[in-house]
């Protein structure tokens, strides 16, 4: 507290101290800031986030954005609480996901028996509209927007705390500094630790696509190609959102290609039948006696037929590079890393703002505890404890995602198989849908 008060009175005019700031105020960063302000134990507390593009005004148009977010039930739940879900415009439920890769014995089908919703299909807009208004109802947090960050000043010194100037010159301090800024985070630099990152060569293709109307649409459907998988979002009852994820040339072929060719490759990708190698015929034979040997049913040979794309929303198509990012440590003293600074994925599982989510439950928790035990915010102690459970979860999702991008992306036809087969085992046996459904598709382990 001391420290604290030291700091305030220290700062020359053109400075001013927050206890805690966060830079980046996208999804995970602004919901960060609201999950703060609304603790009731923080609540004497001042609040600053710093985001680089102006305040939205989101208002839904009969065009759906190219660009969402499957929200898992954990994050629901977490903008529940927070009273954000109450201001989201519209959304889709997803009720189950089709998944299979290049043979139709593959399929696997994902649903939640808990409460029937698999995922929920936002438009991101909506998410950052939505918590944007919830925001303006907390008293102790300040955004400063249409503000870029020029330099993080972080001392070695445990006595010395954050510092961030912007590109207006102003200089702000804090007890508590929390990188939300994104893949090229300027606060995980400034941390100078190790950070894990490669390159996929690959880019994620976007589109909002016209379907033949369904009586329901409430299917997510998903397929492991040779150059990456291809998935729909369902938007509406005559809507999907599409993200194909693919070589970068091909990518640019489909960016440029007539609305017409577009929805031919899309409906290609889905429904096209692969050769059967004796390879892979011999290992679909195994799995089925295994599976029948020790009394599980087998899957299905058949797979419903995917939606027909019929066309196209003009303007909707877009591309963006996939990569993956990790740094090996989310915490220092007085600063922490939340979402895609701390962690980058693959789209493929659709996890990516919801590891994020995961990462403002976590520390919310952490600093409450804090709190209460009379610890001052960002002790270093406090801030270990969050990374080491953000880590236990975050790792193991990671890894399997990666795992299977490479064995679907891999050259070699047997390693592509054991694909297939694992979704085989995995369909025919409960409680191993039941983990992926809730450590690696759309949800979080309790």
């Amino acid at each position: 507290m001391l420290l604290n008060i030291i700091n305030r009175f220290s700062t020359s005019t053109t400075s001013s101290f927050s206890d805690i700031i966060i830079c980046g105020g996208g999804m995970v960063g602004t919901t960060m800031a609201c999950a703060l302000a609304k603790m009731p134990c923080l609540s004497d507390k001042s609040i600053t986030l710093i985001e680089a593009f102006p305040q939205q005004n989101f208002v839904p148009s009969k065009s759906y954005s190219n660009r969402v977010s499957a929200i898992s039930p954990f994050s629901k739940n977490l903008l529940e609480r927070l009273g954000i879900w109450k201001n989201i415009k519209r959304y889709q439920e997803v009720h189950n996901m089709k998944i299979w890769g290049l043979y139709p014995e593959s399929l696997l089908n994902i649903d939640n028996k808990e409460n029937g919703k698999v995922a929920y299909i936002v438009e991101n807009s909506d998410i950052i509209q939505a918590v944007t208004n919830e925001i303006q109802t907390v008293s102790n947090l300040r955004v400063l927007y249409k503000k870029n960050v020029s330099t993080v000043n972080l001392q070695n010194s445990p006595l010395s705390l954050p510092q961030i100037i912007l590109d207006d010159g102003s200089e702000h301090q804090c007890s508590l500094l929390i990188g939300a800024d994104g893949v090229n985070s300027k606060v995980r630099k400034a941390m100078d630790i190790n950070y894990l990152t490669w390159d996929y060569n690959q880019m994620g293709v976007v589109a909002t696509l016209e379907m033949s109307e369904r009586e329901s649409n409430n299917t997510a459907w998903q397929r492991f190609l040779p150059e990456g998988p291809i998935a729909l979002l369902p938007l509406s009852n005559n809507f999907s959102s599409l993200v194909w994820s693919t070589t970068k040339t091909n990518a640019r072929n489909l960016l440029n290609m007539p609305n017409e060719n577009f929805v031919e490759a899309v409906n290609t990708s889905l429904s096209k039948q692969y050769n059967t190698s004796d390879v892979v015929k011999a290992a679909n034979e195994t799995v089925h006696t295994i599976l029948n040997t020790i009394g599980l049913p087998k899957t299905k040979k058949t797979l419903e037929q995917p939606p027909n794309i019929i066309d196209i929303v003009n303007g909707s198509r877009a591309a963006f590079p996939l990569g993956f990012g990790h740094s090996v440590q989310y915490a220092t003293s007085n600063v922490i890393l939340i979402g895609d600074a701390a962690h980058r994925v693959h789209p493929l599982a659709g996890q990516g703002v919801n590891l994020g989510f995961q990462d403002v439950d976590s520390l919310v928790k952490v600093l409450s505890d804090a709190v209460r035990n009379g610890r001052e915010i960002g002790d270093i102690e406090d801030l270990t404890k969050y990374e080491s459970f953000c880590q236990q979860n975050n790792v193991p999702v990671m890894t399997f995602i990666e795992l299977i991008h490479r064995i679907y992306t891999s050259e070699r036809g047997a390693i592509q198989a054991l694909g297939d087969i694992c979704l085989q085992i995995a369909n025919a046996y409960d409680p191993v849908k039941t983990q992926i459904n809730k450590r690696a598709l759309f949800s979080r382990s309790n």
